[in-house]
Protein backbone atom coordinates (compact mmCIF):
# COMPACT_ATOMS: atom_id res chain seq x y z
CA UNK A 1 0.00 0.00 0.00
CA UNK A 2 1.26 3.60 -0.69
CA UNK A 3 2.19 5.99 1.81
CA UNK A 4 1.26 9.11 1.79
CA UNK A 5 3.84 12.39 1.73
CA UNK A 6 2.63 13.34 5.08
CA UNK A 7 3.15 9.51 6.60
CA UNK A 8 7.26 9.51 5.08
CA UNK A 9 7.93 12.87 6.61
CA UNK A 10 6.34 11.74 9.84
CA UNK A 11 8.28 8.27 9.60
CA UNK A 12 11.40 10.51 8.98
CA UNK A 13 10.78 12.48 11.84
CA UNK A 14 10.07 9.82 14.12
CA UNK A 15 13.94 7.93 13.52
CA UNK A 16 15.30 11.70 14.32
CA UNK A 17 13.41 11.42 17.17
CA UNK A 18 14.89 7.71 18.26
CA UNK A 19 18.12 8.39 16.97
CA UNK A 20 18.69 11.64 19.43
CA UNK A 21 17.27 9.27 22.37
CA UNK A 22 19.78 6.24 21.32
CA UNK A 23 22.38 8.91 20.52
CA UNK A 24 23.32 7.29 17.34
CA UNK A 25 24.67 9.72 14.92
CA UNK A 26 24.84 7.24 12.40
CA UNK A 27 21.29 7.58 12.01
CA UNK A 28 21.22 10.91 12.70
CA UNK A 29 22.82 11.45 9.42
CA UNK A 30 21.29 9.00 7.34
CA UNK A 31 18.02 11.58 8.06
CA UNK A 32 20.32 13.92 6.29
CA UNK A 33 21.17 14.74 2.36
CA UNK A 34 24.44 16.19 1.69
CA UNK A 35 24.80 19.04 1.13
CA UNK A 36 22.60 20.56 3.55
CA UNK A 37 22.82 23.94 5.20
CA UNK A 38 22.10 24.45 8.87
CA UNK A 39 21.01 28.34 9.09
CA UNK A 40 20.51 30.05 12.40
CA UNK A 41 21.39 34.11 14.00
CA UNK A 42 24.92 32.83 14.13
CA UNK A 43 25.18 32.46 10.41
CA UNK A 44 24.96 29.48 7.79
CA UNK A 45 26.64 25.98 8.99
CA UNK A 46 27.33 24.14 5.27
CA UNK A 47 27.44 20.85 5.53
CA UNK A 48 28.95 19.16 3.00
CA UNK A 49 29.60 15.47 4.28
CA UNK A 50 27.89 13.21 6.35
CA UNK A 51 30.81 13.36 9.26
CA UNK A 52 30.23 16.71 9.80
CA UNK A 53 26.23 15.92 10.31
CA UNK A 54 27.68 13.35 12.77
CA UNK A 55 29.43 15.84 14.30
CA UNK A 56 27.25 18.60 14.71
CA UNK A 57 24.55 16.02 16.41
CA UNK A 58 27.45 15.20 18.80
CA UNK A 59 27.61 18.51 19.72
CA UNK A 60 23.77 19.11 20.21
CA UNK A 61 22.79 15.88 22.04
CA UNK A 62 25.98 16.57 24.62
CA UNK A 63 24.16 20.12 24.98
CA UNK A 64 20.88 18.22 25.27
CA UNK A 65 22.17 15.53 27.68
CA UNK A 66 23.34 18.78 29.91
CA UNK A 67 20.03 20.38 30.29
CA UNK A 68 18.91 17.05 31.33
CA UNK A 69 16.77 16.31 27.65
CA UNK A 70 16.66 12.97 27.00
CA UNK A 71 13.89 12.15 24.32
CA UNK A 72 11.69 14.43 22.28
CA UNK A 73 8.54 13.09 19.90
CA UNK A 74 8.32 15.23 16.75
CA UNK A 75 5.03 17.20 16.24
CA UNK A 76 4.57 18.20 12.00
CA UNK A 77 2.66 21.87 12.70
CA UNK A 78 2.93 22.74 9.08
CA UNK A 79 3.98 20.03 5.78
CA UNK A 80 3.81 21.97 2.35
CA UNK A 81 4.77 20.31 -0.65
CA UNK A 82 6.57 22.58 -2.74
CA UNK A 83 7.58 20.73 -6.01
CA UNK A 84 7.22 16.82 -7.10
CA UNK A 85 10.84 16.41 -4.72
CA UNK A 86 10.27 19.40 -2.01
CA UNK A 87 8.37 20.05 0.92
CA UNK A 88 8.94 22.56 3.78
CA UNK A 89 7.82 21.44 7.22
CA UNK A 90 7.65 23.03 11.02
CA UNK A 91 7.88 20.28 13.56
CA UNK A 92 7.56 20.88 17.06
CA UNK A 93 10.10 18.99 19.10
CA UNK A 94 9.04 19.01 22.74
CA UNK A 95 11.82 17.80 25.04
CA UNK A 96 11.65 15.41 27.84
CA UNK A 97 13.57 14.12 30.69
CA UNK A 98 14.36 10.86 32.69
CA UNK A 99 10.89 10.94 34.23
CA UNK A 100 8.70 11.61 30.89
CA UNK A 101 8.09 15.06 32.00
CA UNK A 102 8.11 18.00 29.29
CA UNK A 103 10.92 20.43 30.30
CA UNK A 104 11.10 22.31 27.37
CA UNK A 105 10.29 22.88 23.44
CA UNK A 106 11.79 24.34 20.25
CA UNK A 107 10.15 24.46 16.50
CA UNK A 108 12.46 23.65 13.65
CA UNK A 109 11.75 24.51 9.81
CA UNK A 110 13.32 21.93 7.43
CA UNK A 111 13.20 22.40 3.81
CA UNK A 112 13.28 18.01 2.80
CA UNK A 113 14.62 16.61 -0.72
CA UNK A 114 13.10 12.93 -2.06
CA UNK A 115 16.23 11.40 -2.75
CA UNK A 116 16.99 9.36 -5.42
CA UNK A 117 15.94 6.35 -3.57
CA UNK A 118 12.52 7.49 -2.28
CA UNK A 119 13.70 8.88 1.03
CA UNK A 120 12.66 12.45 2.24
CA UNK A 121 16.16 13.65 3.20
CA UNK A 122 16.88 17.46 5.32
CA UNK A 123 18.79 19.89 3.39
CA UNK A 124 17.56 22.49 4.82
CA UNK A 125 17.10 23.12 8.76
CA UNK A 126 16.77 25.94 11.09
CA UNK A 127 15.19 26.49 14.36
CA UNK A 128 12.77 28.82 14.90
CA UNK A 129 12.58 31.73 17.54
CA UNK A 130 9.07 32.55 18.65
CA UNK A 131 8.07 35.51 20.49
CA UNK A 132 10.11 38.19 18.89
CA UNK A 133 9.10 41.66 17.80
CA UNK A 134 9.50 43.19 14.50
Amino acid sequence: MATTVLEDIERLLSRIAQALGAADVRALSDCWGVPAAVLSDDGVLAINDKKQVEQFFKSAIEDYRSRGVVATKPKVEHLERLSVNLASVDVAWPSFDESGKEIGSEISHYILLLDKDEQWRIRVALTRVLNISL
